[in-house]
């Protein structure tokens, strides 16, 4: 005879999409008994009903202001700050050194904190050492700590300065 029916949840329902009638299944029943979830007769149904035009650019248009703010780095503080849609300090350095970075070349913040873009605060390094110095905490040997001032040249002082700022460890 199978199991009893809870009450609470009818045997038929029609399809808000296209109103046919239909047996509902147990897990159809369930869905509407506890959550109140509207049951469709097929996937179809579900699909035009969810998946159309109207309802994508509703949900491009509510979501538009965030992902805006994602590019231009006003999320959640975790990244870095952009610049026409880049990372700041890439662009700085680019600015800096007056040509593009090339795709091995990494800008590396020389006190190890994200906001100071300045020119003074970064170096230029490659990947292999990039990572050999947050992972092991290695000093940057190839970083290129002549760096970029409005001479282009720094003073003595001004290296050693950098030199102990790059060997204190990996950043936080």
């Amino acid at each position: 005879m199978g199991r009893p029916r809870l009450p609470g949840a009818p045997d038929t329902a029609p399809c808000p999409r296209c109103g046919k009638v239909f047996s509902l299944t147990s897990y159809q029943r369930a869905a509407l008994r506890r959550k109140g979830q509207t049951p469709y007769c097929s996937q179809a149904c579900w699909l035009r009903t969810h998946n159309n035009p109207e309802r994508n650019a509703a949900l491009a248009r509510a979501t538009a202001e965030q992902r805006g703010n994602t590019l231009r780095g006003r999320g959640e503080g975790r990244g870095y700050r952009k610049r026409g849609g880049r990372h700041e300090h890439r662009v700085v350095m680019e600015e800096a050194l007056g040509r593009t970075l090339l795709p091995g070349e990494i800008v590396h913040h020389l006190n190890h904190l994200r906001l100071p873009n300045t020119s003074e605060n970064l170096g230029l390094t490659n990947r292999a050492d990039h990572a050999r110095h947050h992972f092991w905490g290695k000093p940057l040997s190839s970083i290129d700590l002549t760096n970029v001032s409005a001479s282009g040249i720094l003073s003595t002082s001004q290296q050693e300065q950098r030199n102990d700022a790059t060997s204190s460890g990996p950043c936080r």
